[in-house]
């Protein structure tokens, strides 16, 4: 798939970023600023976007949302339970394009997997899919837990280095 000029991508999706981000906040002066600091993001890791692994709305979609938890962890806004009903309704169409964007991460985390050595991704699957702690899964490999939780956090590290490289935010 060919890359695109990064301004004809800017063109294409800064009124569509900026509207849902201030769908999401609810003030134009900050989501023009979000919108700014979103697509200057974009920018710095436009060079590493790669088509293959996702669409270039799949990237610029997760940027966008990792950008805004950030801003909501950074501003320590959290919506309790009784506000729910307060929060304004998506579009069905917001929905699919959620639901897309989950897909498109899952298979960008199953490709940082993949770059993984065998055994290190045993231990990820078996402790994130599978719930399973370092004990049990010391016990199914034959190592002790200690050896597992270093090659987990050596993993770990492995797949961050796989996201930077490829301009996701970790």
């Amino acid at each position: 798939m060919e890359k695109k000029p990064f301004e004809e991508v800017y063109n294409n999706y800064y009124k569509k970023i900026f509207f849902y981000v201030l769908k999401k906040i609810n003030n134009s002066f900050e989501a023009e600023d979000l919108t700014q600091e979103i697509f200057v993001k974009c920018y710095r890791y436009y060079e590493s976007y790669n088509p293959d692994v996702a669409a270039v709305s799949t990237w610029i979609y997760t940027i966008m949302n990792n950008h805004l938890k950030n801003y909501y962890r950074d501003r320590k806004q959290h919506i309790s339970l009784d506000q729910e009903d307060s929060l304004p309704l998506l579009k069905s169409e917001e929905y699919l394009e959620e639901a897309c964007i989950l897909e498109e991460e899952k298979k960008i985390v199953l490709c940082a997997i993949d770059e993984l050595s065998e055994r290190e991704q045993i231990i990820i699957k078996k402790t994130y899919f599978e719930q399973k702690n370092s004990k049990e899964i010391a016990g199914m490999l034959g190592i002790s837990s200690s050896n597992v939780r270093v090659i987990l956090t050596r993993a770990k590290e492995k797949i961050k280095k796989y996201f930077i490289k490829h301009g996701y935010e970790v």
